[in-house]
Formats: structure tokens, C-alpha cells, sequence
């Protein structure tokens, strides 16, 4: 889901959604993922091109996956685990790392611009 070019319908998010080389004030979209021990969370919003934020409203978000891993077993591939989204199944894990994700995201120093910085990278 990360630059679908008809955001009007979710069907096909998936369909031609390169985002290479694409100003993230265009971006329609932005994934925000945690990883646990136990769980990798992810949340799709609205992304605001304008502030350059999500939309943490309940409009704003497109999309939630919730995948188990075995405790402590964060060396597995990806795809080893990430077969069923359980999100649906697991409403007080979505809830508790949820709100993890996003006071993570809160907690986060914004850097406008690298050139604001005078670091020059």
C-alpha cells in the first residue's frame, strides 16, 4: 500500500504502487510498524502531505496487520511467521501495541529538513 494512484478505492492499493523516488509530500499513504518479542504490529493511515504527519484519526487509518512470532525469536525470516494477519483475532494485543506505536511515534524528534540541520547529508 504505498502509492496507490486511485486512493478512492481499496481494492487496488496493491495494483501499481511503487513509491521510488517519490516526494513524501505525495505519498498517499504511510506504515508505521513495532516489533515485539511475541508480535510485529503495523498501521497504514492517511498520510498528510501537507504536515508531512499521519492521521492517526479513525478516518485516517487504511489498515492494520498483526502477525505472531515465538517468543523471543527475533533471528526468523519475515515470511516465516507472516502468513495470517491476526489482528482480528487478538483485539487487546492490537490495543496494547497500538498504543505503543504510537506514543513510539510521539516520542520521535521531527527534523523538517537535513538542510535546516547544517549537517548537509
Amino acid at each position: 500500500m504505498r502509492c496507490p494512484q486511485d486512493t478512492s478505492d481499496p481494492s487496488t492499493f496493491w495494483k501499481q504502487n511503487d513509491c521510488l523516488f517519490v516526494d513524501r509530500v505525495l505519498i498517499p499513504f504511510m506504515g508505521y510498524t513495532i516489533r515485539t518479542p511475541g508480535w510485529r504490529y503495523t498501521e497504514w493511515t492517511r498520510w498528510n502531505g501537507s504536515s508531512l504527519l499521519p492521521d492517526w484519526t479513525k478516518e485516517g487509518l487504511v489498515g492494520v496487520e498483526l502477525y505472531s512470532h515465538p517468543a523471543g525469536d527475533l533471528q526468523v525470516g519475515f515470511d516465516e511467521y507472516e502468513n495470517r494477519n491476526e489482528a482480528v483475532a487478538n483485539p487487546k494485543v492490537v490495543a496494547g501495541l497500538r498504543k505503543l506505536l504510537r506514543e513510539a511515534i510521539g516520542n520521535q524528534t521531527r527534523i523538517d529538513s537535513l538542510a535546516s540541520t547544517g549537517q548537509g547529508y
